[in-house]
């Protein structure tokens, strides 16, 4: 009985040990290419059974760059970018946090990404959605900060007029918020709106947008509880008297 006892206590050691592990592993499975570079997933994966910590995000790396400083520094910027919400939490104890992204851009002169996922901790009534967003100069490295593309007469006119609300599949739910924010009154959009523009100094919009070929889209968080993550687009035709010089 003893034997059985001290047998089974080193196995729960050994469970232990081989769930608590950080690990960035390449995922094969998801490899795209635009002929001047290719990009697969990575993976960075905290499992800790002890502590009740279970962490996942995919993020892009990037493949046959020439310029291989070039390319460090991409890779760099995009897992630091797509880590960020993970890396400012002040403990990983109880979190668990899964994130995956989507490749919205993908062209010689940028990356955009969009990631979207969904993290709650053990003591915590209800977790919450999350969706941000990672632009990459792919000639510098160097994050897109909105503010680069576009002046700040932009932020006065952020309306439906411009912007179109973008709805996903998993957000047709008559009984979610983003079904609710779809057929909000223009005052309550207005009012959403208004968080995009008040949360931050207009140079300060890194992660909350992103660029596909045909417009912008911002990503809104809704500040009253609920956590819902909106999105607007504009079309570019429609931006061009916001485009900075």
């Amino acid at each position: 009985m003893r034997r059985f006892i001290l047998l089974l206590y080193t196995l729960v050691i050994i469970i232990s040990l081989s769930a608590c592990r950080d690990n960035l592993g390449a995922l094969t499975n998801d490899i795209q290419s635009n002929g001047a570079y290719s990009i697969c997933s990575e993976r960075f994966e905290k499992l800790d059974i002890i502590s009740a910590t279970k962490v996942v995000v995919e993020y892009p790396q990037i493949s046959g760059i020439d310029d291989i400083k070039l390319q460090d520094k991409i890779n760099r910027t995009l897992a630091d970018a797509a880590l960020f919400l993970y890396s400012s939490e002040e403990s990983d104890i109880g979190l668990d946090m899964t994130i995956s992204y989507d490749t919205m851009l993908l062209t010689d002169k940028v990356l955009c990404i969009r990631l979207k996922g969904f993290y709650v901790r053990n003591e915590a009534s209800h977790g919450y959605p999350v969706k941000y967003a990672v632009n990459v100069n792919m000639v510098n490295g160097e994050l897109i900060k909105l503010d680069e593309l576009y002046t700040e007469l932009l932020s006065d006119a952020l309306n439906l007029d411009l912007f179109v609300y973008k709805i996903e599949d998993d957000e047709t739910d008559p009984n979610s918020f983003a079904y609710a924010f779809e057929h909000a009154d223009k005052e309550s959009i207005s009012r959403i709106f208004e968080q995009f523009t008040s949360c931050a100094e207009w140079s300060s919009h890194v992660n909350d947008f992103y660029l596909e070929k045909d417009g912008l889209t911002i990503i809104i968080t809704i500040s009253d509880g609920s956590g819902a993550c909106l999105e607007f687009k504009a079309y570019y035709d429609k931006l061009k008297s916001y485009e900075k010089s």
